[in-house]
């Protein structure tokens, strides 16, 4: 239908505005330390294409849990919680057992 098609239409365009407003806050952005908790080419990828700084931490939690119990959305939210506090934990072991903690906030992007 024609109203879906501009809706659609205006999705896009509200992503791409998003894309375009982005050099505004890059470098507030880029002031903060970014780890990327995933060892995905296409994720470096796409935060080197916006010009995010970042780090490599990737996450070693198996991605095994059962599917039982979970509704699907319930399921990714968990494994990603899991893979969070996995990072979280590599984290604080390198930065304990290191001089390169400070007081530089950080955001985990896995």
């Amino acid at each position: 239908s024609e109203a879906s098609d501009v809706d659609k239409r205006q999705g896009i365009n509200a992503e791409y505005m998003g894309f375009q407003m982005l050099p505004l806050y890059l470098k507030e952005l880029n002031s903060l330390k970014f780890i990327l908790g995933s060892s995905s080419p296409a994720r470096r990828d796409l935060l080197e294409m916006i010009g995010l700084k970042f780090e490599i931490l990737p996450s070693t939690y198996a991605e095994d849990l059962p599917f039982e119990g979970f509704a699907p959305g319930d399921y990714v939210k968990e494994i990603v919680r899991n893979k969070l506090v996995n990072v979280i934990g590599l984290l604080n072991c390198l930065l304990y057992t290191s001089d390169a903690a400070d007081d530089t906030p950080w955001l985990d992007l896995g």
